[in-house]
Formats: C-alpha cells, sequence, structure tokens
C-alpha cells in the first residue's frame, strides 16, 4: 500500500471518470425506477376503481331494464284500461332509474 500520495495519470482519471457518470447514471435511473413503480401501483388502483365503478354501473343498468321489462309485460298483459296508477308510478320509476344511469 502506497504511504505518499500519487499522482494520476491521464488514463485513470479517465476511468475516474467513466465510472462516476456512470454511478450518477445509476443513482438517476434508479430514482426513475421508483417514480415508474409509484405510477404503476397507482395505474392499479385506479383501474380497480375503475373497474369496480363499471361492474356497478352495470348492475344498476341491468336492475333497472329488467324492473322496466317487467312493468311493461305486466302492463301489456293487462287491459290498458285496467291499468292501475301503481303499476304506472312503478314503471315511471324503473325508466328513472335507467336514464339515471345513462347519464
Amino acid at each position: 500500500m502506497d504511504k505518499e500520495p500519487n499522482d494520476l495519470d491521464e488514463n485513470q482519471k479517465e476511468s475516474l471518470q467513466l465510472v462516476s457518470k456512470q454511478g450518477i447514471y445509476l443513482l438517476e435511473l434508479g430514482k426513475k425506477n421508483q417514480k415508474l413503480m409509484k405510477a404503476y401501483a397507482q395505474f392499479l388502483r385506479l383501474h380497480k376503481q375503475l373497474s369496480e365503478f363499471a361492474y356497478r354501473l352495470s348492475h344498476d343498468i341491468k336492475t333497472s331494464i329488467r324492473g322496466v321489462k317487467y312493468l311493461s309485460e305486466s302492463i301489456q298483459e293487462n287491459d290498458a284500461e285496467h291499468v292501475y296508477k301503481r303499476e304506472l308510478m312503478y314503471f315511471i320509476y324503473a325508466l328513472l332509474g335507467v336514464l339515471s344511469c345513462i347519464q
């Protein structure tokens, strides 16, 4: 081991600069990788929320449409003159449910 400081030749200086640049590059790459991992985690969270929202919306629309179908069939089976106010109100509520899901 040297006990006295020595001067570096040009080749050693270039090698040292290259190693330091590679170290800086790797640190920056690590930071970018962390940002990317955070963005990916947020993407997964938002994707899950969107999937859950779409599932609920689809369920709500299907339920409302089934109600409209059932009530319209019920009204068709009865004589149009004998449609009860209650059936019409249910039909209107079901239609409003479908419209609220669409908007």
